[in-house]
């Protein structure tokens, strides 16, 4: 081998070595900047979640309000909403659970009770817990929206009637008890009708059947 062709043989290694050298750092720099971009969007998701949480719990303000309705979408999809209702100044003062009599076409009934925490084991009340949001926040007065699911919930649920004998109508009953401190004993649960008889027009399937 000539000594000129031994020097072209060395100038091409240093260029490919070179050109290895410049590809690894590109991609090196391609993969730093992949993990920035990762590190920044966790960083801002963070942020915007804390600053959800300390909006929706600022006192009530115009300012306050407005806020709340720009988080409200990602608070109530994401659950992230608070309620302090065991805080003043309005903290809860009755114990309530809800109740539905199922009423069918040949004119039996079925009693049905939603999801009483307190009845609980403290393992089940941690896994149970949605129920008592669910209830606390769709039996008040000022939700009555939300009735008709929990009638036609309850007409489902559990024991199923043949079709041929569907559910037609179904009573929700709020009970509410008043909680007491300081040792004093606890009064009767006040039963109070929430909706009167809420007609499901047409019958209700059957575990695997689809509506018609």
């Amino acid at each position: 081998m000539s000594e000129a062709t031994a020097a072209d043989d060395a100038v091409d290694g240093d260029a490919e070595s070179t050109n290895g050298s410049a590809g690894q750092e590109g991609a090196d720099e391609s993969d730093e900047f992949t993990v920035d971009i990762q590190r920044w969007l966790i960083n801002a998701f963070i942020v915007f979640h804390v600053c959800g949480i300390i909006v929706w719990n600022l006192p009530n303000s115009s300012l306050q309000e407005g806020l709340t309705k720009f988080y409200s979408l990602y608070m109530g999809v994401s659950s992230s909403w608070q309620q302090w209702t065991m805080f003043s100044p309005d903290p809860v003062i009755f114990n309530t659970y809800v109740t539905a009599t199922v009423h069918y076409q040949n004119g039996s009934t079925r009693e049905y009770t939603f999801q009483r925490i307190s009845k609980l084991g403290i393992l089940a009340k941690y896994r149970q817990e949605r129920w008592r949001k669910f209830i606390e926040n769709t039996q008040d007065n000022s939700r009555p929206d939300y009735w008709p699911y929990l009638a036609r919930y309850a007409a489902v649920t559990e024991d199923y009637a043949p079709i041929t004998n569907p559910v037609v109508s179904v009573d929700l009953f709020r009970h509410q008890q008043s909680i007491v401190y300081g040792g004093a004993a606890h009064p009767e649960y006040l039963t109070m009708k929430m909706m009167s008889e809420h007609v499901i027009s047409m019958p209700l399937p059957r575990p695997g059947e689809t509506s018609r």
